[in-house]
């Protein structure tokens, strides 16, 4: 690390804050270090910076990835880089103002006009997930690299006058003026009152030195503040609303077990990842034919999908497919697993800068996995026959389309944007060639038909969409797509025209990714979509805070901000991180019918 990086002059510039640094002892990269003082109540600690507004050239671990972060790096960013972080879902980010942690969010966080965003992954993200709570005071220490955190009672009283102000904005804008007489209101207005008296009584704790009474005060008006938020969301019967799950249950019971719990949730269709890193969770004679193992070997024994169907239909929830398309998982290229890519390697996507070697590509920037070529008609073939043996052998609601796309490249404003695309098989290569008379692997961006080759892989993906939509709808089966909700990341990065999907009528629904926790973000981009979809179409935002570890007033906040813009109803990301607490906030009353709770 340079530390000129990390100058004074570079200091006074970027943060509002004055430097220091104390007498620490010197640590690895990557290895946080923490002193505690007295429990949860005083805490420090500190972990190394890999890069302030990093770029490819500054930052070359982090050079495929999107903001340029790398594994386990911790990152800073200014409003110098730009307005958005624009990172990832695999990390975790705090927004800095003051000296003091004001929000945590999941990804591709706003950046503070008077403040920066620090950002990790990785044992980074876990370093912040701890120690850059809400509240917390935060030191960049530019002699030793570091971020260096605290946490004092003053941190929680800080934390709950933050959830109360939110809060109380929430609950006065959600009643409207006929409600104001109604139990729920009366009931969130309980809680509200509750929830600044103990902020007060924990004032006076702090005052006379009682820290322990300050954590339990603070704790006890954070979840009173929530309760208030949490009975002000109101109940919508006719609403939309699923979840995404990867199933690990290997015995109908379990299955039972998961979907009554579901059902208690108040959540109606359950999106069954079905066919994921290139294998199905039933035995399928489609892949059976195309010489590739028929089943995945967790469930191998039963038939799960034909289980969670006809349970889930006794509960009266919906089950749709959730249909990794061209993804097909980071499982070794050799024979001896028999996927789809040690048996078929000529169907394999290839990027730029491995055309030569002619082999599979491994995508950096989506958990090192291998993607099938759209444009090889090998490819479409066999999916749209996978797609027809589910639709027409179980009686599902949906078939979700996820990864209906090229895999991502970096952003074409980036120095390495040329190598990171994709689309370079032999068979789009020779096929492009024969259309055009160039290949499209020499092809620089400022040559015509540069955007001829965009166009062209376009068209695969939507041509594809075009055959499973008819293939799907003849059996009178819903039809949705993972999209990503930002025109110019989905068209230009994964080459996905969702807007030309929707005018064409190919899919019912769209379910767009809202990787971040920011209510802005989700907000530009229900804007940017109902003003591209026909409202034929229905919106439901995906939403990641569970998968995010952000808390479920964040979720619920997001879920009010998706339905203010526009939303049908939303889709929750994923069963595996969704907890008793997420569980309980939606049935409070969001996803549940009209309930009365009793304050304390």
């Amino acid at each position: 690390m340079k530390k000129i990086l990390y100058s004074a002059i570079v200091s006074l510039l970027i943060f509002s804050h004055p430097v220091y640094s104390e007498n620490l002892t010197p640590i690895n990269e990557q290895t946080p270090k923490a002193t505690e003082k007295a429990s949860v109540l005083f805490f420090k600690s500190s972990f190394p910076i890999s890069g302030l507004n990093p770029n490819a050239e500054s930052n070359q671990r982090g050079a495929y990835y999107p903001g340029f972060r790398g594994s386990n790096q911790l990152l800073i960013y200014t409003r110098s880089y730009g307005e958005r972080t624009g990172t990832n879902e695999y990390g975790l980010e705090a927004i800095i103002q003051n000296n003091r942690v004001v929000k945590t969010s999941g990804a591709d966080s706003t950046i503070p006009k008077d403040g920066y965003v620090i950002s990790g992954n990785g044992k980074a993200k876990q370093w912040i997930l701890k120690n850059l709570i809400e509240g917390a005071k935060v030191t960049i220490n530019f002699d030793k690299n570091e971020v260096e955190s605290d946490i004092t009672p003053e941190s929680y009283i800080y934390k709950a006058q933050t959830k109360y102000n939110d809060a109380k904005k929430e609950v006065y804008s959600l009643f409207k003026s006929n409600e104001k007489h109604t139990p729920n209101y009366i009931m969130s207005m309980n809680y509200l009152k509750t929830a600044k008296t103990d902020i007060s009584k924990a004032k006076k704790q702090f005052n006379q030195q009682n820290y322990d009474n300050v954590y339990k005060l603070s704790k006890m008006s954070i979840e009173a503040s929530n309760k208030s938020f949490y009975g002000a969301v109101p109940y919508i019967a006719d609403e939309f609303n699923g979840i995404w799950v990867r199933p690990t249950e290997k015995t109908p019971e379990s299955i039972t077990n998961t979907l009554e719990r579901i059902k208690n949730s108040g959540i109606k269709n359950v999106f069954l990842e079905t066919y994921y890193h290139g294998y199905t969770i039933f035995p399928s004679k489609t892949m059976d034919k195309y010489s590739v193992t028929n089943q995945m070997q967790a469930f191998k024994g039963f038939d799960p999908l034909a289980v969670w169907v006809e349970e889930a239909h006794k509960r009266g929830l919906k089950v749709h497919v959730w249909f990794e398309t061209f993804n097909v998982g980071s499982e070794p290229k050799t024979e001896k697993y028999k996927n789809i890519i040690s048996v078929h390697p000529d169907w394999a996507n290839i990027q730029r800068r491995a055309y030569l070697d002619n082999s599979p590509s491994k995508s950096e920037l989506e958990n090192s996995s291998y993607f099938l070529d759209p444009a090889n008609p090998c490819v479409q073939k066999f999916l749209l026959e996978l797609i027809d043996e589910i639709s027409t052998n179980y009686k599902v609601d949906g078939i979700n389309l996820d990864y209906i796309r090229y895999p991502a490249s970096l952003a074409d404003t980036f120095p390495n944007y040329l190598g990171s695309t994709w689309g370079y098989s032999q068979y789009a290569r020779r096929e492009f060639k024969k259309m055009y008379g160039v290949d499209p692997a020499l092809l620089s961006r400022t040559e015509k038909c540069w955007e001829k080759w965009v166009n062209y892989r376009q068209n695969k993906v939507t041509e594809f969409v075009t055959k499973a939509s008819a293939v799907i709808k003849q059996h009178n089966v819903m039809v949705t797509a993972v999209v990503f909700p930002n025109a110019y990341e989905a068209n230009i990065k994964k080459l996905q025209n969702w807007d030309v999907w929707a005018a064409n009528g190919l899919v019912d629904a769209f379910t767009p990714l809202v990787l971040g926790g920011d209510t802005d973000l989700i907000r530009n981009y229900m804007s940017e979509m109902k003003q591209k979809v026909p409202a034929n179409v229905k919106i439901y935002p995906g939403l990641f805070q569970p998968f995010n570890a952000e808390t479920p007033a964040d979720l619920l906040k997001q879920f009010v901000t998706a339905r203010s813009n526009g939303a049908n109803g939303i889709m929750i990301f994923d069963y595996a991180h969704f907890t008793d607490e997420y569980k309980n906030a939606l049935t409070t009353r969001a996803f549940s019918p009209i309930k009365i709770q009793e304050t304390k």
